[in-house]
């Protein structure tokens, strides 16, 4: 047999046995899929008025109209404004805690209605949101998403347009060796979801997430994580990073231990204050360097100076440039006229990046003849 002809049997071999494998495992999937929503069905419905409850804030249009409420004239209205609000409340949502509600609008009025503006209301729903109930729909909706993403991960190994950019990307090849990493999922997946929910302000603050989720945004917060799993993972380690910003212990027991031996780079500037003294030269018996004038020029245009400082009384040979300069090449000259005299100097100039300031050293020479 031809070699062709045994590299081809292998190939249909190996295609045949990756079909199988995926198919099982699309099976094992949707088995594990079933399960899942059958127990989430279950509990729920089982607790739901219990334990069935979430957060919900006025939006704009709803606290619009219960100022509109407040300012309307209720002369000829047998309702009182109170009354009013009381009732679009009931209409809007479902107040798990109505009576607690209505006493608060006829304890504080509503002359003034801000205090309901970002009034955290208890209401009803089919999701847990309150209390740490939220961690089990943390937990579900974390795996739910999690098979989805290895549902949708079966589904790219066929060239279609997934994209709708109205070109067929290229297909996704079934890995068989990948399945224990993917099962390994099912068991970190919900667990790194509840520490990342459970450190969402820590993580907002620093700006690794934008809004913290409340409400049914839970939900949709959770399936995410459990989709993206990865980036999940890549949260956990910027939430490291928040509690041990200084960690190089390169411990063996951090997968991210690759780059914590590193230094981490020099900060750079772009902007440096330039500041100095003036000297004379030692055979020079001048009293004073006051009036000296400092010249700036660009190594790029020598002629024209970028910045000019003339030494006022009491300096004490000191100077400091109002303008910041940008890092790079430059030169210098500096002059003195005194008792008929000139005393001068100049040099070359770098500005380096590395410091918010530098500072540079005149020394005037001349000839006392």
């Amino acid at each position: 047999m031809s070699t062709d002809g045994t590299t081809n049997q292998r190939a249909t071999s190996d295609a045949a046995t990756s079909k199988f494998t995926m198919k099982r495992w699309l099976i094992w999937a949707s088995s594990i899929a079933t399960i899942l929503v059958v127990i989430y069905t279950v509990f729920h419905c089982t607790h739901y008025k219990s334990h069935g409850e979430k957060t919900h804030r006025l939006s704009t249009t709803e606290y619009a109209a219960i100022t509109s409420f407040v300012q309307e004239d209720t002369s000829n209205c047998k309702e009182s404004a109170e009354a009013r609000v009381k009732v679009y409340l009931d209409d809007i949502m479902v107040l798990k805690n109505k009576a607690g509600v209505d006493k608060m609008i006829e304890d504080q009025g509503v002359q003034s209605t801000t205090y309901l503006s970002n009034y955290p209301f208890k209401v009803r729903s089919y999701f847990w949101l309150s209390d740490y109930w939220v961690l089990l729909e943390v937990i579900f909706w974390s795996l739910f998403g999690l098979v989805a993403n290895l549902m949708y991960s079966v589904t790219r190994t066929r060239e279609v347009d997934s994209d709708g950019d109205g070109k067929n990307d290229k297909p996704e090849v079934f890995n068989p060796n990948r399945v224990p990493e993917h099962i390994g999922k099912f068991w970190y997946t919900p667990l790194t979801s509840v520490v990342i929910y459970l450190s969402i302000d820590y993580l907002t603050t620093s700006g690794e997430i934008n809004e913290t989720p409340e409400g049914a945004y839970v939900v949709v917060f959770a399936f995410i994580l459990g989709f993206f799993s990865r980036r999940t993972i890549g949260l956990l380690r910027k939430l490291k990073d928040i509690f041990f910003p200084n960690d190089n212990s390169g411990s063996s027991g951090d997968s991210d231990n690759s780059s914590q031996n590193q230094e981490p780079p020099a900060p750079t500037y772009t902007s440096v204050t330039l500041s100095g003294t003036v000297e004379t030269a030692p055979s020079l018996s001048l009293d004073s360097v006051v009036g000296t004038v400092i010249n700036i020029y660009s190594s790029s245009d020598p002629s024209t100076a970028v910045a000019t400082q003339t030494l006022p009384e009491g300096s004490a040979g000191s100077f400091t440039f109002n303008q910041p300069f940008t890092p790079g090449e430059y030169t210098y000259d500096a002059s003195l006229t005194s008792g008929g005299k000139e005393y001068t100097d100049n040099g070359d100039l770098t500005i380096a990046n590395t410091s918010e300031t530098q500072s540079l050293t005149i020394t005037l020479a001349g000839s006392e003849g």
